[in-house]
């Protein structure tokens, strides 16, 4: 029983391991800080048409909220601690993004423990 209950588990975290490698690897509009939870629900379901002149650019940080919220589509207040370490272990997992421990502000969702992009072929000393 205990198995099965781990299986079911890991089953459901794959899922929504890829829902979230989704999420961090579309490229989002340059001025994303600034724009509300509804533009940003919008982009992300196809339904935003970007200003003239405006470019997209690939995510460099994210955070637990701003996967529960943006990629999931929860409200930042029915997020558990459970579901906040779910999402938390299932970033530390993923290849080419690093855990910064020091809170940085979000403009959604004020100062957030987070997780940055790796430059890709920049080694940082």
């Amino acid at each position: 029983a205990l198995a099965e209950a781990m299986q079911e588990e890991h089953r459901e975290t794959s899922g929504k391991e890829g829902l979230i490698l989704d999420f961090l690897e579309k490229k989002i509009p340059e001025n994303w800080e600034h724009m509300k939870l509804s533009e940003r629900r919008m982009f992300l379901s196809g339904n935003y048409k970007l200003p003239e002149g405006e470019r997209l650019v690939e995510r460099t940080r994210t955070c637990a909220v701003e996967i529960w919220t943006e990629c999931f589509g929860g409200e930042p207040r029915f997020m558990g601690r459970r579901d906040s370490m779910e999402i938390n272990n299932i970033l530390t997992g993923l290849k080419g993004w690093t855990r910064i421990n020091t809170p940085r502000k979000f403009s959604l969702y004020g100062s957030q423990r987070c997780f940055e992009k790796e430059l890709q072929g920049i080694v940082e000393k």
